[in-house]
């Protein structure tokens, strides 16, 4: 006979620790013992605040892509709207951008730093503006990414 938590199903004791887990977010006891344990971790150097810059971004490259797997896997997210829904939201913010002028803005901003720049052609030579010099190597069958910025206008 066994005594204890481990008389009951996997599955109730499942349920058991999701509600505990809620009851703890609840009463703020988990966010209590973040802020302890991550000051202490903050002064002794241990786990992430032992690492150099490096590692850290390497952890949270590792972290982000868990995370966003995990998402798609369990339909939570972004992914759990369907193409339909993504669409109207897409709509919605597309929008508002222009409400407020920011679609506006960007083009302006990015053209002005785009077309600034001037590009060498590696195989002919030709010295243009990237969108053209784009279309006059695809017209020569010339692989675009032989080009070489060669100063700003």
């Amino acid at each position: 006979m066994v005594i204890g938590i481990y008389g009951l199903s996997p599955e109730i004791r499942k349920q058991n620790g999701e509600r505990l887990g809620q009851r703890n977010v609840e009463t703020g006891h988990i966010q209590k013992l973040g802020r302890k344990y991550g000051k202490l971790c903050s002064e002794n150097g241990l786990g992430f605040f032992g690492m150099d810059e490096g590692e850290r971004n390497e952890a949270r490259s590792r972290g982000g892509k868990t995370s966003g797997n995990n998402a798609y896997k369990n339909k939570t997210g972004i992914h759990a709207f369907t193409k339909e829904q993504k669409q109207e939201i897409g709509r919605k913010s597309g929008r508002k951008n222009i409400e407020t002028g920011h679609i506006k803005n960007l083009g302006k901003t990015h053209s002005k730093q785009l077309n600034s720049k001037l590009w060498k052609c590696l195989v002919t030579g030709y010295i243009t503006t990237a969108g053209p010099l784009t279309n006059y190597q695809r017209s020569r069958g010339i692989d675009t990414s032989l080009r070489d910025e060669i100063c700003d206008k």
